[in-house]
C-alpha cells in the first residue's frame, strides 16, 4: 500500500511520521488489542499462519529524511515478527511479516499458559507499528 506522506505533513518543520493506517484494509497492527489482558483463563484459537504488510511512503523530491527506524526482528514459541525499514530515494519501505505458530498442533486450541507468549509477539508488532520517519528542517540547519 502507497501513501503521499505530502497528504498527512507539514515538512517545513521537524516531525515523525508512522506508517498510515490502511483506509479499509485489514492490518496485523491491531492484534494486540486482543492479547492486552495480563492474563487469560481459557483456551483459545492459534491457527498457523503467514501474514505479510507492505506500506510505501512516498515524500515529496524537497523534503529532507532525517531518519529511518532500524529493521527489527523478535521470536518466541508463538512466532516470529520482523519489521525491515528501507529508504529508495525519497521513498521509504515498510515491510512487516508475521509468522504465528500452532503452539499444540493444528487441530489443538492454545492454553491459558500459551497466552503470555502471543501477548509478547503481538506486543512487538505493535511496537514495529509505531516507528517513525523522521523527517524536516532541523531547527538551526542550513537553507
Amino acid at each position: 500500500m502507497s501513501f503521499q506522506a505530502e497528504d498527512n505533513a507539514d515538512f517545513r518543520v521537524a516531525g515523525g511520521m508512522a506508517v498510515p493506517d490502511p483506509p479499509g484494509g485489514e492490518s496485523v497492527r491491531g492484534l494486540y488489542a486482543t492479547a492486552s489482558a495480563p492474563a487469560n483463563e481459557t483456551p483459545f484459537y492459534c491457527n498457523a499462519s503467514l501474514r505479510e504488510e507492505t506500506y510505501r511512503l512516498q515524500f515529496p523530491a524537497n523534503a529532507p529524511i532525517i531518519a529511518i527506524p532500524a529493521s527489527q526482528r523478535f521470536s518466541n514459541a508463538a512466532g516470529e515478527y520482523r519489521v525491515d525499514w528501507s529508504r529508495e530515494g525519497q521513498d521509504v519501505v515498510v515491510r512487516h511479516r508475521l509468522q504465528q505458530n500452532a503452539v499444540r498442533g493444528p487441530e489443538a486450541l492454545c492454553q491459558p499458559q500459551d497466552y503470555t507468549a502471543f501477548r509478547a509477539l503481538y506486543r512487538e508488532v505493535r511496537r514495529g507499528f509505531r516507528g517513525q520517519v523522521l523527517y524536516g528542517k532541523l531547527p538551526g540547519a542550513g537553507g
